[in-house]
């Protein structure tokens, strides 16, 4: 999960039994990193070179920054799983109106990444943001 930070989707990821890699710089509550499924990448995203030999079948976002940045550098980090990645659950944060405008650019990233499906849902909540739900299932 790359902007895990405090952890809320950490947590309910964990209690599901996943195991956990996570990737932020920010403090995560002290009950995630005390699970020995998580595992914290205490650094920006663009700092991390790979997260090693760990198994990967699903991407999760929430990074805050530029969407493009989010993407490029997301996309990057997961290259090596490309081919048995199961899917991916982005967060889009749209606080600048073009960031709107530039919506159909990031689903065509997704597709030329590969996979299968790609849907683009506005999160009701802010709705300021959207999710980019890739699947290759």
């Amino acid at each position: 999960e790359a902007g895990c930070a405090p952890g809320g989707s950490s947590l309910f990821l964990l209690e599901k039994g996943c195991q956990v890699v996570g990737i932020d710089p920010a403090e995560m509550d002290s009950s995630i990193l005390s699970d020995n499924k998580f595992y914290h990448l205490k650094k920006p995203i663009q700092e991390v070179e790979s997260i090693g030999n760990k198994r990967l079948d699903w991407l999760v976002v929430d990074l805050n920054l530029p969407p493009a940045i989010s993407i490029k550098e997301s996309l990057r980090l997961v290259k090596p799983f490309r081919k048995s990645l199961k899917g991916c659950l982005f967060n889009i944060k749209t606080g600048d109106l073009s960031h709107v405008a530039e919506i159909e650019w990031h689903l065509k990233k997704f597709s030329e990444f590969g996979f299968k499906k790609i849907n683009a849902v506005q999160l009701p909540s802010h709705r300021r943001e959207f999710m980019i739900i890739g699947s290759n299932l």
